[in-house]
């Protein structure tokens, strides 16, 4: 896979095509826990999430298995060869 030098975090993360597939999984799972897509930004993916107060206690934790299944998912696209 070939990527480009100035690509940036938040392309990567949120609208490059390559990362489609996956980045369609993450607003699922994120969905099923209660996170609206619109919620999801660059800096709640790489953990920054905020839960409201009365959340089940594990929320957090849930999600951040999520994105950083999401973010390994994008590490292995990357280092494949092509």
């Amino acid at each position: 896979m070939q990527v480009r030098a100035d690509e940036s975090v938040e392309h990567a993360l949120l609208s490059c095509p390559q990362y489609s597939a996956a980045r369609v999984s993450l607003f699922r799972d994120l969905q099923q826990l209660g996170f609206p897509q619109q919620s999801v930004t660059t800096s709640f993916i790489l953990g920054r999430i905020i839960v409201a107060a009365g959340s089940p206690p594990d929320l957090r934790r849930q999600a951040l298995e999520v994105t950083s299944s999401f973010l390994a998912s994008i590490n292995d696209l990357r280092s494949s060869p092509l």
